[in-house]
């Protein structure tokens, strides 16, 4: 075999092992049984199942040795890689390969040794071995005892390879229910908030309708209504574009796509954005974040909390400011979206993030609102590791603030 194939070979053998998992691993009865039986059968003092390494041997039961691992230089085991069969040296220091081995020349002091493969795939993975201090020969009975032996260690293996595969697809399987639960309990929470927060304003929005049609109301009366009828429209394409993200982001995006983002690009768009629907109501949008400032995020998440929180703060700020703002602080970046609107009333502040008693105040414009964009956000903001912190006062603003890494 040319030095390439040998390569070749020795990393295809590895490989075979490692897939074992067997290496360092703790005792086992019916391999240490196998070990005892071996050295009983051929009447040996030393009998091992020993694993080969790439440096070393590891043995996984023993009997007459202390030996946990030892060198493949030395070993008499490394020569049976390329042993289809028992290889026996009946006399050590009679054999050209092993004369001057350390085994033999020094304690121990080694005179005899059989070690029979053991295969996986045809690649010799290990040995089941015998050794002695004296020069000796076995049996054919003894020869053939060790073979079924040998081929009973493979048997285990095999068996340590299924278990492994029944394993993992069992725990494959538990990971596929779990998933399928959590799209399960997503499909539900998104045909819930469709339901209450999308169907209920609709239906409001259908009767408006039907009145005007009916010519019900009076033309002032009428104009009045189409304007409650665009808040209503506005507020309820809010939420279900809230409510298609958020289900996007359970049924495509489990695991966040965390990587370093350019927050002055993202909050630069956001800001272009919502020039339209800040200067409609008097408020002026700007931020203070310097050109390359990077985070640590999901741009998706990031871009969805971002816009969350400007239109909140838009909602309840009227010919105000509005800043986003990042600020460093050791590793971390403080992001902050502050308003100087009509804040959050002690009633509405307690249950702000209760998904079960949702409430909420009218804009600043009577705009309508479910309070689903913010517990969406805080929601996300968890995802990335962080935590929604939020401070206002009513007449004085309000202040939605998390941090994000900075990348190194």
């Amino acid at each position: 075999m040319s030095p390439s194939q040998n390569s070749q070979h020795e990393e295809i053998r590895l490989k075979k092992l490692h897939i074992l998992d067997i290496v360092d691993s703790s005792p086992e009865k019916e391999f240490d049984d196998i070990t005892k039986l071996a050295a009983q059968i051929c009447q040996k003092p030393i009998a091992h199942i020993t694993f080969i390494g790439s440096n070393q041997l590891f043995y996984k039961a023993k009997v007459g040795i202390e030996h946990i691992t030892s060198s493949r230089v030395t070993s008499f085991c490394t020569h049976l890689i390329f042993h289809d069969e028992v290889m026996e040296v009946a006399d050590a220091l009679l054999d050209p390969r092993f004369e001057k081995n350390i085994w033999v020349t020094e304690p121990p002091f080694i005179r005899y040794y059989a070690g029979f493969p053991i295969k996986i795939d045809n690649y010799t993975v290990g040995a089941l071995c015998v050794l002695d201090y004296v020069a000796g020969k076995l049996t054919k009975e003894q020869l053939f005892a060790m073979d079924i032996l040998s081929n009973q260690v493979v048997k285990l293996l095999e068996l340590r390879l299924t278990n492994k595969d029944v394993n993992q697809r069992i725990l494959d399987s538990q990971h596929q229910q779990e998933h399928l639960q959590k799209l399960v309990r997503s499909q539900s929470k998104i045909l819930s908030y469709v339901a209450h927060d999308v169907r209920n304003p609709l239906a409001s929005l259908r009767g408006i309708i039907d009145l005007n049609e009916r010519q019900l109301l009076s033309e002032a009366e009428g104009k009045n209504v189409m304007g409650l009828l665009k808040m209503q429209l506005d507020a309820t394409l809010d939420t279900l574009t809230n409510v298609i993200e958020w289900g996007e982001s359970q049924l495509k995006r489990q695991i966040p796509h965390i990587r370093a983002v350019d927050l002055f690009k993202v909050v630069s768009k956001k800001i272009k954005n919502f020039e339209v629907a800040t200067q409609s109501k008097g408020n002026i949008l700007q931020h203070n974040i310097e050109p390359g400032f990077q985070v640590v995020a999901d741009e998706y998440l990031l871009r969805f909390i971002l816009r969350n929180l400007l239109t909140n703060a838009n909602k309840f700020t009227s010919n105000g400011t509005i800043i986003v703002s990042a600020t460093r602080s050791a590793n971390k970046a403080l992001i902050q979206v502050k308003d100087n609107g009509i804040g959050i009333s002690d009633k509405i502040f307690n249950k702000l993030f209760d998904p079960q008693n949702r409430v909420t105040n009218p804009g600043t414009e009577n705009e309508k609102g479910t309070g689903m964009g913010l517990l969406l956000v805080k929601e996300f903001i968890e995802k990335l590791g962080s935590k929604l912190e939020v401070i206002s006062k009513p007449g004085v603003g309000s202040e939605f603030s998390f941090s994000l890494p900075i990348p190194d």
